[in-house]
């Protein structure tokens, strides 16, 4: 009796298990006829049941079925595309865990790391087109997790994840991506002065310094780097670090005009302006049209003009030699002033405040012509 109770449930166990291995089969079969809602609906039903679900076969046709959904264009699958791409990679990166010897992994690789790579790629771009940057990250990424189940960096991948996710303003989320590619070589130093800015976005300077720090180990030369750490701390107020990174900036690029600038700017803000002079004049050796050069340099003479006035107010009106002497000196300050302040104005003609201060160094050399040209210029556009 006990044999023929236990035949009757190994028949019953079977016909149950038989009646739902045909939703697998069914699922493929109106795949191939086209039939995508038919092959969701039964795919679906396999997938949650005890005796298919996490099975190869079963994996495979989600991630081919859901590839199909998420490449269609008709009505009947718009309700189901949204998100259809990553159930599709999800259930081909489960089936190529627990593929057996009846798996065909050759199709499995080039539906996962060919086409369902692709199509995720083109719908990131697609959301990034559309400023709809966290989801462009999303899509980036899991491009990159697609490849890294290949033991392979997809340093592209994590580093538009990382842009996307720093333009949508989830400033964790792009370091996380760009510290899985920091170390990689990919685009050299600059994803050490991206990941910093992140750090700067949440407002932690430490780990930004310590990044930075980082990033000019491994390239000790790049530019980008150098700024990067001279702009933080700049921001930091430690001006005679800003100096140092400016200095290196200009051992490695000595032509370039604007790391004279900044660093005359630097030196000007700690008094020295024998240096301070020095490099906004080198400044303008290389860029003769270097408009802020022209200004701040004509600026620092006319400030170094105003203790000589104080002098002069200052002396009594029987020293009429010394004061003779001071006015000398005073007209050789507007002297050097004046070539600097006049090429400002004729960089930038808007600029009120070098108006100003050219229209009261004419009248204090006497210059009527040049005065009433200013003046002239003055009126003519505030009539306009």
């Amino acid at each position: 009796m006990k044999n023929v109770v236990l035949a009757i449930m190994l028949v019953a166990i079977g016909s149950y298990t038989y009646a739902q291995n045909p939703k697998v089969t069914s699922a493929g079969s109106y795949l191939n006829q086209g039939e995508l809602i038919k092959a969701k609906v039964a795919i679906d039903e396999a997938s949650v049941h005890p005796k298919t679900q996490g099975q190869p076969k079963t994996l495979i046709y989600v991630g081919k079925i859901y590839y199909a959904i998420a490449i269609d264009t008709t009505e009947q699958t718009k309700p189901y595309r949204d998100g259809a791409i990553f159930t599709s990679a999800e259930a081909f990166q489960a089936a190529k865990k627990v593929a057996d010897s009846r798996t065909d992994e050759t199709e499995l690789n080039k539906y996962l790391y060919l086409f369902v790579y692709n199509k995720m790629w083109d719908e990131g771009v697609e959301f990034y087109n559309n400023k709809d940057y966290n989801q462009a990250s999303k899509y980036f990424a899991g491009c990159s997790e697609i490849r890294e189940g290949y033991d392979e960096l997809d340093t592209l991948g994590y580093y538009y994840a990382a842009n996307a996710a720093a333009a949508g303003e989830d400033h964790e989320k792009s370091i996380e991506y760009f510290s899985k590619i920091k170390g990689s070589g990919y685009k050299d130093g600059a994803i050490y002065a991206n990941l910093a800015s992140q750090y700067k976005a949440l407002g932690d300077t430490a780990k930004a310094v310590e990044v930075l720090g980082a990033g000019r180990l491994a390239y000790p030369d790049n530019q980008q780097l150098l700024i990067a750490e001279f702009n933080i701390y700049v921001e930091m107020g430690e001006t005679e670090k800003a100096i140092a990174n400016i200095d290196k900036a200009i051992a490695a690029d000595p032509e370039k005009a604007s790391y004279y600038y900044v660093r005359g700017k630097l030196k000007e803000s700690l008094g020295d302006l024998v240096s301070a002079e020095a490099d906004y004049k080198k400044t303008l050796e290389i860029d003769p049209n270097h408009l802020d050069a022209n200004h701040d340099l004509g600026a620092l003479y006319v400030n170094e003009s105003r203790s000589v006035v104080e002098e002069m107010n200052n002396l009594p009106l029987s020293a009429a030699k010394e004061y003779d002497a001071k006015k000398a000196e005073l007209d050789g300050i507007y002297a050097k002033a004046l070539p600097y302040l006049r090429k400002a104005y004729e960089l930038d003609p808007n600029d009120t405040e070098v108006q100003g201060i050219l229209m009261k160094l004419y009248l204090r050399t006497s210059d009527t012509e040049n005065y009433n040209k200013i003046k002239a210029d003055m009126e003519k556009g505030s009539a306009e």
